[in-house]
């Protein structure tokens, strides 16, 4: 019930304070987490930025009622300026704890090119019933612009200039020091970062691994003596980069290599180098077929990894050979597509200097004097898209025909006849032109020689060819049969015809038979005591597997012996045959044949001996090769083999 007198109902004694009395409205100043001490002030770290800057808010000492909410608005605004961004606003529900309370600002603000310098900062504390307090502005700076930005500093410079080092250059040093050029935006704390690398340096600064990190108050930079002598020769770079006392790196510095070459040098000038394939007076297209070589001593005071560079023409082969072991001499090939290049267009013979340069640490010592060799690639008929390739896709395959008249494919009936390949000539002709077929890379067949009176463009020419020279080569689905095109004005420069393939099937391949050494008897010769051998610590026969076209270097040749008893009506002795694969054939053993040793005496041979009644047995032996890819055994050798002695058998005591 209301009152209904002039008097007012007591209050309780906080209600009767006077508005702003005793109240201390302030808040305390937030901390800003990575500011780096010393001036200027609030300066933060550069690598924070990317996370956002972490900010305390203090306790600010009242808390909200239950089911209300404080705020805080962090402010942030330039120096002098009254305009200000709110970086973020957080809401406290009560009770509230946990202080202090943690605000990022954020690195997108952070991180924006539009802010950079000096700022201040500060929050706006909002109690639940809106009221806002504002603490201090304490300075922060941002600052994200690296040392001589946008440009690439200087080069570090010596007092020797640009090199090269040599031993004479470090005696008595313990460091060579080196000299940073000044650099814009230079500021207190700033720092050089400095390295000592061979070849490059790292395109990140971020990635370089200093010898040292200097003040950068006088722009000096040692690099330790003994740093240089423990890395190999080679050219190296003193490079540097700037850092600010933020952390902001600067670009990589420009740089000079510099060779470093130690120990006992070359000579300024190394012995004339010779060519041996230019010893006929001409280096022609046979000779970078098989390949021309550089040669020259051994190296003076040559150092493993010193380099050798081979120049032939105007321009070096763009690979460098290490010395190594140094041998007594050095014999380096020049690849073909160079010298096919060095060649060019010209035509005949083309004077072409050659010499090499010998490098450490990228210092070079020359050859005394150049070597001049005359080149001659010219070659006669239409341009070869494909040289330095042998084979000119524009000199169509040949055609054979025998008398079947099948195009590439010889029958059974084509044997002894006629038989022709077919060429069809192509521009340019030039008179002395020559044509020369090769079957399976043998010559075969008269060669054709133009006539431009006679012959035209386009002309189909038969060659006859040779059963003589075609029987040797064997059976084959797919035998290569090509060309050449050669002159004499351009002797050796020939080109190859794209390669036809004949099928030939039908032909009888004769192996010679296995020849057994050291035959005894005038007329019925035969094997016997006096016939064997000793190889390897054993007694037994020599058989030659004869050369013959088959036999060719790098085959192998299966070869087997078989015994017999009783040689008028022989009876095999199973466990007395031998049966092995010889090779690979070396080219003297396909130029005159190869020895087959068959023994051991008591179980390969002496089983042909069956007693006194029945003293001559047989031994036979037969070999197998592969001809074009079809295995062709010989027939097998037939011969008597008499081993009586005295009364018994050989006395292997006097087997030589």
């Amino acid at each position: 019930m209301a009152r209904k007198d002039n008097k007012q109902a007591s209050q309780p004694a906080w209600a009767h304070r006077v508005a702003g009395r005793a109240v201390n409205v302030s808040v305390k100043d937030p901390v800003v987490r990575g500011v780096i001490a010393g001036n200027p002030a609030g300066l933060l770290e550069r690598k924070l930025l990317d996370k956002g800057i972490e900010v305390e808010i203090p306790d600010w000492g009242q808390q909200p009622p239950p089911n209300e909410a404080d705020k805080i608005s962090l402010r942030i605004a330039r120096v002098g300026s009254s305009d200000y961004v709110d970086l973020k606003t957080e809401t406290y529900p009560s009770p509230i704890t946990g202080f202090p309370q943690i605000i990022t600002i954020p690195s997108d603000f952070l991180l924006d090119t539009s802010n950079e310098g000096p700022f201040e900062l500060w929050y706006v504390h909002f109690n639940y019933v809106e009221t806002e307090t504002a603490s201090s502005r304490v300075p922060i700076v941002i600052d994200k612009i690296p040392p001589n930005f946008p440009d690439v500093p200087g080069k570090v410079t010596f007092g020797f200039g640009g090199g090269p080092i040599f031993d004479t250059t470090l005696n008595g040093l313990t460091d060579i020091e080196g000299t940073v050029p000044s650099w814009t935006g230079a500021a207190e704390g700033d720092q050089i970062a400095f390295t000592w690398l061979p070849d490059k340096l790292p395109e990140d600064p971020e990635n370089i691994d200093p010898i040292d990190v200097v003040p950068g108050t006088d722009g000096k930079v040692k690099i330790p003596v003994a740093t240089i002598k423990a890395l190999p020769d080679g050219r190296y770079c003193c490079g540097y980069t700037l850092i600010d006392k933020a952390g902001n790196r600067s670009l990589i510095s420009a740089y000079d290599l510099i060779p470093v070459a130690l120990g006992d040098l070359p000579p300024s000038t190394m012995v004339s180098p010779t060519v041996p394939e230019a010893s006929d007076g001409i280096i022609n297209r046979a000779d970078a077929y098989t390949g021309v070589h550089v040669e020259f001593p051994r190296i003076p005071n040559g150092k493993e990894t010193d380099e050798i560079e081979i120049v032939w023409g105007s321009n070096p082969v763009s690979i460098r050979t290490p010395v190594g072991v140094n041998p007594e001499r050095f014999s380096l090939p020049v690849p073909i597509m160079h010298m096919k290049d060095e060649y060019g267009v010209n035509t005949g013979e083309v004077d072409t200097p050659v010499y090499y340069t010998v490098y450490r640490g990228g210092v070079a010592f020359e050859s005394e004097k150049q070597t001049v060799v005359k080149v001659d690639f010219f070659k006669p008929g239409p341009e070869n898209p494909d040289w330095p390739d042998p084979t000119n896709p524009a000199l169509l395959a040949p055609k054979v025909f025998g008398q079947s008249g099948v195009e590439n494919v010889l029958e059974a009936n084509d044997e002894d006849q006629p038989i022709r390949a077919d060429i069809t000539l192509v521009a340019p002709l030039a008179d002395g032109d020559t044509y020369q077929v090769y079957w399976n890379g043998k010559a075969i067949g008269i060669p054709y020689i133009i006539d431009t009176a006679n012959d035209t463009a386009g002309d189909t020419v038969p060659i006859d060819l040779d059963w003589d020279v075609i029987k040797p080569e064997g059976n084959s689905a797919k035998m290569p049969v090509h060309y050449t095109l050669s002159n004499s004005a351009a002797a050796h420069n020939d080109d190859s015809s794209v390669v036809a393939h004949v099928q030939i099937d039908f032909l009888k391949i004769n192996l010679p038979l296995a020849e057994p050494q050291n035959l005894i008897g005038s007329t019925t010769k035969r094997l016997t005591c006096r016939s064997l051998v000793i190889e390897g610590g054993e007694i037994g026969f020599h058989y030659l597997i004869p050369p013959s076209d088959y036999l060719k270097s790098g085959m192998t040749i299966d070869v087997e012996w078989k015994a017999y008893t009783t040689y008028g009506n022989p009876v095999l002795v199973p466990g007395a045959g031998l049966s092995e694969t010889l090779g690979p054939i070396s080219d003297v053993e396909a130029a005159n044949g190869v020895m087959w040793f068959v023994g051991p005496y008591d179980t390969k041979i002496l089983p042909t001996w069956a007693g006194p009644t029945d003293q001559e047995g047989k031994g036979e032996v037969t070999y197998t090769l592969s001809v074009n890819g079809k295995d062709e055994t010989s027939a097998a050798s037939d011969t008597g083999v008499v081993l009586s002695a005295g009364g018994g058998t050989c006395d292997l005591s006097t087997v030589p």
